[in-house]
């Protein structure tokens, strides 16, 4: 993709960044078009390094994060 667009950095709540990670696991499994898929995959790592570094993973925090999953399942 040659016309990639800039990218803006944004603060976002730890809620807000877990959303998106339950959002693009979701599409990490129902994505087959390759191309499609590496760059769900970038952007699924990119954050996955920004949870590692600023949020702790505690049971309750788990729970949660599969609750948010349900939702996004749901309205897909």
């Amino acid at each position: 993709m040659a016309n990639k667009s800039k990218k803006i950095l944004s603060e976002i709540s730890a809620g807000e960044l877990l959303d998106k990670i339950s959002i693009l696991e979701i599409k990490l499994e129902k994505i087959k078009d390759k191309n499609n898929l590496d760059e769900v995959n970038k952007e699924y790592k990119v954050l996955k390094h920004a949870q590692d570094l600023n949020i702790k993973i505690t049971d309750e925090v788990k729970k949660l994060f599969m609750e948010i999953k349900k939702v996004n399942i749901k309205l897909q």
